[in-house]
């Protein structure tokens, strides 16, 4: 499996591309692991009328529930209508304004218990999802070499199970620097997957101007001997 890696490895732009979603995934990752434990423990159960017919007792465990609701919902809703807003529009600048809204929607998720606040980062992170995903799975598409693809997708997906991993340390973590600092943590995170992601598409536009210039060179040459001969 690594020897097969090893073609991939060496394209770096596609490596430094693969890196930025990994970091921007190792956040995806934390609302199942520090982010559920936190609310869960430091969400006080209070009492919530619904328009005074009926009340319900609202505890950490129900709030992160709602909170996939919302998230659910908002991507079933708006899905179609991003996906077609996103035609003829440049697919990496919305990839970096959706990993921006996901980051800081992620940040304020990881040390607020302000109620209002979580819908409100949910909605936030949730549009960021539904910009970078897409965005960045086509991007993904143009990046890899169509001649080995199997083996690209198959590292990226690779790097998605060590984010997984990674992203349960977030726990333990958590439990020394608290919601404010994994706040933090979270937007250093996100920094780093629009860096890492922007260098990546600055050598990969190097590289295919490159090629291009290569190739239209030899078409040249070969024309000229053509015409000589």
């Amino acid at each position: 499996m690594l020897q097969s890696y090893h073609t991939a490895i060496k394209d770096l732009p596609f490596v430094l591309f693969v890196l930025g979603g990994f970091f921007i995934l190792t956040i995806m990752f934390q609302q199942s692991n520090y982010i559920s434990i936190r609310l869960e423990q430091e969400i006080i159960p209070q009492v919530i009328s619904i328009f005074g017919f009926t009340t319900f007792t609202l505890d950490g465990i129900k709030l992160l529930s709602l909170l996939a609701v919302e998230n659910t919902l908002l991507i079933v809703l708006l899905t179609s209508v991003t996906v077609k807003w996103m035609e003829n529009k440049n697919k990496e600048n919305i990839m970096y304004i959706g990993y921006i809204l996901f980051g800081v929607g992620s940040a304020v998720i990881a040390f607020s218990n302000h109620i209002g606040w979580l819908f409100i980062a949910m909605f936030v992170l949730t549009i960021g999802e539904l910009l970078f995903v897409p965005t960045r799975q086509t991007i993904l598409a143009d990046v890899v070499n169509d001649s080995k693809r199997g083996t690209y997708m198959a590292f990226n997906g690779f790097s998605m199970q060590i984010g997984k991993i990674i992203a349960t340390l977030g726990i333990i973590v958590g439990e020394q620097i608290g919601g404010i600092g994994m706040s933090f943590t979270y937007i250093f995170l996100t920094i780093l997957g629009i860096g890492f992601t922007k260098l990546a598409m600055s050598k990969y536009q190097k590289n295919k101007l490159t090629k291009s210039d290569s190739h239209n060179f030899k078409n040249v040459t070969h024309s000229k001997k053509v015409r000589v001969s």
